[in-house]
């Protein structure tokens, strides 16, 4: 049995040609260079410390573990950045990124100590005399 609406459908004339596609075509993929980071002096570990204690970075809401774990999953390493285990502080790539970031966008300075911008406390110049025994 066919109803009125079956029969309207099937009698309404068909496009000759399929739909112009709306979408651009696809551009080239451009390989990106590495990005560069900035030595830090310290490790990872001790850096997100410190930017944490300053304000400047938070940890991240830490994610349930993935279902099924994956080979590469380290469960005796953990990260303070992502708060969960899987990798170590060391090798979170996340971190390195959000540091680069952060000094990218001149929050963070890792100039060495300049005597001109931060100078040695001025120092008294009282003389000790020699011993007695040397004179």
């Amino acid at each position: 049995m066919v109803t009125q609406n079956q029969q309207d459908s099937t009698m309404q004339p068909r496009p000759s040609h399929p739909r112009a596609a709306t979408h651009p075509p696809p551009r080239p993929y451009a390989q990106r260079p590495a990005r560069q980071f900035v030595p830090l002096g310290m490790t990872l570990t001790r850096a997100f410390e410190k930017l944490r204690d300053g304000g400047l970075i938070v940890a991240l809401a830490p994610r349930p573990l993935p279902h099924p774990i994956p080979p590469h999953f380290c469960s005796h390493e953990h990260c303070l950045y992502h708060q969960t285990q899987g990798h170590d502080t060391e090798r979170c790539s996340a971190l390195q990124h959000a540091i680069q970031d952060l000094i990218d966008s001149g929050l963070v300075n890792l100039a060495g100590p300049s005597v001109t911008t931060n100078p040695l406390p001025t120092h008294s110049t009282h003389v000790v005399p020699p011993p007695l025994s040397l004179q």
